[in-house]
């Protein structure tokens, strides 16, 4: 062994079973860092029953290990990037052991049957045991903006059938001894859009006539439609038969079964049709709140008495000031008298006698003052004009003094 004893040389139980989960089948990975011995194993299991017969196999790649059951991948084992051999002595031969094993730490937990070992004793029955080296070379499927393209031949997992060369326009290899109830199926997979697509399928049939194929979900737990295969005249006679079929977004892994068998296929295509029609969204008018009557149930539980509360409408009534009864107040006119302006009187001067001057004599104009109005309070008051009386005095007339020369 190139990694020593077990588990560091590693091994892959492609079925197992136990008594008391009959109906429970597991498949497993044992490692130097994942075994039983630390309760690190990597594994799943799927539910089948004890008494059909299964197709147990494993699909194993140079960094992926997968297993299945009568066509239904339910687990999966990946070696990581910088991964050793602790983690992935899958790089060696390996030999294949079959057989039955009774008690052990597993086994045991659900106690022993003794009336197992009684009369015939327990047997294993194996119809067959096949291997098969993927000489193939399967790029993905092939993908455009609405449609994938499966090449037939390059199935993850079948049931009964065979390669060939094929006569195809682009030549390759075809899936061909596909009797009834054969099957293949296929890497996942992702579906862009929900709605409907057309599938088409390079089928070839021989002079009987073929029989029909059924498109499902790998494993069979969801079927997405059958089509009928034609007379094409012969086993390299290739024609074109198609049907649509509704698929939701989201990964798929798609499963081809023989309903009827009679017939090779080369390929098969999916191409989008038509999205889901989207139903119209009706939106309801926002209601403005009403002053409906309002139902209210009451207290009581049981049984519910509803009694019917309708609100009364408030009508304001207006309000109405009385007119006020004050009277207005009148203000008597002022009856003060104008102000009277002082009246000058004429003032009429005594002569007077001085050294010899002569003064020429002054006559002063009379002086009218306008009259002034006062300002009104309650009503206006007009007061009568002062007029000032012109002056009336004389000029102030100097007789000329003579003197007489001093001799």
């Amino acid at each position: 062994m190139m990694y020593g004893g077990w588990p560091n040389s590693g091994e892959i139980d492609v079925m197992e079973t136990v008594g008391y989960e009959a109906d429970k089948f597991f498949g497993t990975i044992h490692t130097e860092l994942y075994n039983g011995m630390k309760g690190t194993q990597q594994g799943g299991n799927i539910a089948l029953s004890k008494d059909d017969w299964h197709t147990f196999e494993i699909n194993w790649e140079p960094d992926l290990i997968q297993f299945a059951a009568s066509g239904r991948i339910y687990f999966e084992y990946k070696r990581n990037a910088g991964s050793t051999s602790a983690a992935w002595p899958f790089d060696q031969d390996f030999h294949i052991i079959m057989n039955i094993a009774v008690g052990g730490n597993w086994g045991g937990i659900g106690g022993i049957d003794e009336s197992a070992f009684m009369g015939s004793g327990q047997t294993m029955e194996i119809d067959w045991v096949r291997v098969y080296d993927n000489s193939l070379t399967c790029p993905p499927p092939a993908t455009s903006p609405t449609t994938l393209t499966f090449e037939a031949e390059c199935y993850l997992f079948m049931q009964g059938v065979q390669i060939e060369v094929t006569s195809d326009v682009g030549g390759g290899k075809n899936v061909g001894y596909i009797d009834t109830g054969d099957w293949m199926s296929y890497p996942e997979v992702m579906i862009p859009s929900t709605g409907t697509y057309r599938v088409e399928y390079r089928v070839a049939s021989g002079s009987s006539g073929g029989g029909s194929l059924q498109l499902e979900k790998a494993g069979g737990t969801q079927v997405y439609g059958t089509v009928g295969i034609p007379n094409t005249g012969g086993w390299q006679i290739w024609q074109t038969v198609s049907h649509t079929v509704t698929l939701n977004a989201g990964s798929i892994a798609f499963g081809i079964k023989a309903i009827g068998g009679g017939w090779n296929i080369n390929k098969f295509t999916l191409t989008m049709t038509s999205l889901p029609t989207p139903k119209p969204t009706t939106r309801k008018p926002t209601q403005m709140p009403t002053n409906e009557p309002t139902t209210v149930s009451s207290t009581t539980e049981s049984p519910s008495i509803v009694v019917p509360i309708t609100a009364k409408p408030t009508t304001r009534k207006p309000t109405t000031r009385k007119p006020s009864t004050r009277k207005p107040t009148t203000r008597k006119p002022s009856t003060r008298k104008p102000t009277q302006m002082p009246t000058y009187e004429p003032t009429t001067e005594s002569p007077t006698t001085e050294s010899p001057t002569t003064e020429s004599p002054t006559t002063e104009s009379p002086t009218t003052e306008s009259p002034t109005t006062a300002r009104p309070t309650a009503k206006p008051t007009t007061p009568k004009p002062t007029t000032r009386r012109p002056s009336t005095r004389k000029p102030s007339m100097r007789k000329p003094t003579t003197s007489k020369p001093i001799l």
